[in-house]
């Protein structure tokens, strides 16, 4: 632990002081790995056992305020006394560190999750309200496909309404408004998007809409 690596300039007495970091992914892999590594240090609860908390603790303040050079300067003692209470005192405030992370990831997660679900519902509800107002619309349609048409006159047009002469109103058949409607309800369709888009929009709604409440919370 009191080795000091070329490369870095640091040893693993100073790394156990690094605090921690934002809650980003890659801090909380880091301060896993620093978890991990602590821990395989050694059982430092048996090392310390019968020593009072306090004095665990006055130790490890000790050690965090002393570098490696002058650690080495110590007798033999407090070389082992002092990094062995920094430790166990460490691994403490990392386990912490990991707990308060993850819970801030995970809050981070939620939140997320809950703004795309608002979008997802405010988009599928101007949706639904897009074909609440096509389904009127082919309803509209079918009371003016059921409506009897008016006999042609004799030069080929149609008797005014206000005209003096009788109108002669032919009563449809069944097929004739069966056709007539189809052909009112498919020009809806089409001015609407067309029957496929709508299709499309209708599964994606009530695709969302069967979704178990649970499974977006």
């Amino acid at each position: 632990m009191l080795v000091v690596d070329p490369v870095t300039r640091r040893s693993e007495f100073d790394r156990l002081k690094d605090v921690a970091k934002a809650a980003s992914l890659s801090k909380f892999k880091q301060r896993l790995a620093l978890l991990a590594d602590i821990e395989a240090i050694g059982p430092t609860r048996g090392w310390l056992e019968g020593v009072p908390p306090g004095k665990v603790g006055h130790f490890a303040g000790e050690a965090h305020v002393t570098d490696v050079a002058d650690m080495r300067k110590v007798g033999t003692d407090k070389q082992l006394t002092l990094p062995a209470s920094f430790v166990h005192t460490a691994a403490t405030g990392v386990r912490d560190d990991v707990v308060t992370m993850f819970c801030k990831r995970i809050a981070a997660i939620h939140k997320k999750g809950r703004e795309h679900l608002e979008a997802l519902r405010a988009a599928h509800r101007a949706e639904s309200e897009r074909l609440l107002v096509v389904f009127g619309d082919v309803l509209s349609v079918v009371p003016e496909a059921m409506t009897p048409a008016t006999a042609p006159t004799g030069d080929g047009g149609t008797v005014a309404p206000d005209a003096v002469a009788p109108v002669v109103v032919a009563a449809p058949t069944v097929q004739d408004v069966a056709e007539r409607a189809g052909r009112l309800v498919l020009k809806t369709l089409e001015q609407s998007g067309g029957v496929d888009t709508l299709a499309s929009a209708h599964e994606a709604v009530s695709g969302f809409e069967q979704q178990p409440i649970g499974q977006w919370r």
